[in-house]
């Protein structure tokens, strides 16, 4: 079950779930990219220069990205084990190449993302829980 339109403030004190936030620098490419768990859309349309946050129980998850128009955006698969109780920080980065672009997944510190926060946008659009 996904649950969302919760505040931005609000983030799982429980000890099952385990939060992941992912967030886009700002950056000139604005792309029409989505972001998955699973068969689970997390947001459509990821925006440059925003973040969102996803509270999900303890496990391992594919999570991919993917795009609009479909010949130009590749689809991008990943793996990732997640504990409970524990706080992780995905960048989505731009990768282009000579026939289009890709958006990667990056596992980055607490610091890189407190550096950028100040500039991201919350997207109240993503689903926030997991179950």
């Amino acid at each position: 079950m996904a649950i969302g339109q919760q505040s931005s403030d609000v983030v799982s004190e429980q000890e099952e779930y385990a939060t992941l936030y992912f967030y886009r620098k700002p950056e000139f490419y604005s792309g029409r990219f989505d972001c998955w768990i699973g068969e689970t859309r997390l947001i459509k349309n990821f925006q440059r220069s925003s973040y969102f946050w996803l509270n999900l129980p303890a496990g391992t998850y594919e999570i991919k990205t993917n795009g609009r128009p479909a010949w130009t955006i590749y689809e991008k698969k990943y793996e990732l084990k997640v504990e409970a109780g524990q706080v992780y920080y995905i960048e989505a980065v731009l990768d282009y190449d000579f026939l289009g672009t890709a958006l990667l997944l990056q596992v980055r510190s607490q610091a890189d993302f407190d550096l950028l926060k100040s500039k991201l946008s919350f997207d109240e659009r993503a689903i926030r829980v997991l179950d």
